[in-house]
């Protein structure tokens, strides 16, 4: 096979899923005057989706970053916001 790349570990914040579509983050601390102006923490269904989206990205190759992507395109109740209909988002 090819060679093994360098280990470089990338803190993306602490991040759960809180149910169906729903999130929690954390974000590491960032430098002022941001770290004020923005917060730290995000919940909903914004979080629910930067934490599919990290999930994504931490994925080793973009087959398997498709495969993903592809799994949850055939289950919308898994990131429509709670209330809208998977039926009128069907791919």
């Amino acid at each position: 096979g090819r060679p093994l790349l360098p280990f470089r570990y990338q803190h993306l914040g602490e991040m759960l899923a809180l149910g169906p579509g729903e999130g929690a983050v954390a974000f590491p601390q960032l430098p002022e005057p941001l770290g004020d102006a923005l917060g730290t923490l995000l919940d909903g269904w914004a979080a629910g989706v930067l934490r599919k989206a990290a999930y994504v990205y931490r994925q080793p190759t973009n087959g398997q970053r498709l495969r993903v992507l592809e799994a949850w395109a055939r289950r919308p109740e898994l990131w429509l916001p709670p209330g809208v209909s998977s039926g009128s988002a069907r791919l």
